[in-house]
């Protein structure tokens, strides 16, 4: 009796492995979401005293667009950021252009102010697939008193002055 109780056990226990494989080997495979894409640029501008060699602030510079390849409507998140290794006074915005250059969507202005991290965000939603779009950040950081920005990254303006404007742009298609 117990041995055909184990027999049947093992009988089952066999079915089970078995029909779990069977299964899994018929279903169809699972696609995995292909996520984000992700386009953006990034600089970085040093500001130093007027006199010598030394760079003592930092500003890094960065425009961002990301969007998914597997859901539509297309839904773009774009950004444009500052942040500077010490609070310093400045404003920007980030925007979004279609193939003419024309502004599609404004993402709200960061408020002038001192501040070290500033972000200008925005999501946009009318498009279809096969455009091209631009994400542009438009940034005006001063330097701190004392000091002006010696290195200025392609892209910018105010070498020697105490304005830095940055102007960031990637182009991408949807």
């Amino acid at each position: 009796m117990k041995r055909k109780s184990a027999v049947a056990a093992l009988m089952g226990l066999a079915m089970m492995v078995l029909g779990t494989a069977t299964a899994n080997a018929a279903a169809p495979p699972r696609l995995q979401p292909l996520g984000d894409v992700v386009v953006s640029d990034s600089i970085t501008a040093y500001a130093g005293p007027r006199i010598g060699s030394s760079h003592v602030t930092r500003c890094k510079i960065e425009v961002q667009a990301r969007f998914r390849t597997d859901i539509s409507p297309v839904t773009v998140r774009f950004a444009g950021r500052n942040d500077c290794s010490r609070a310093l006074y400045q404003t920007g915005r980030a925007r979004l252009l279609n193939e003419t250059r024309a502004i599609e969507k404004s993402a709200p202005a960061f408020p002038i102010g001192m501040k070290t991290r500033a972000v200008s965000q925005s999501t946009y939603q009318q498009f279809s697939r096969g455009l091209e779009r631009t994400v542009q950040h438009h940034t005006v950081v001063r330097a701190p008193l004392g000091q002006v920005w010696k290195v200025v990254p392609q892209g910018c303006r105010g070498k020697n002055t105490t304005r830095l404007t940055c102007t960031l742009e990637q182009s991408f298609i949807v």
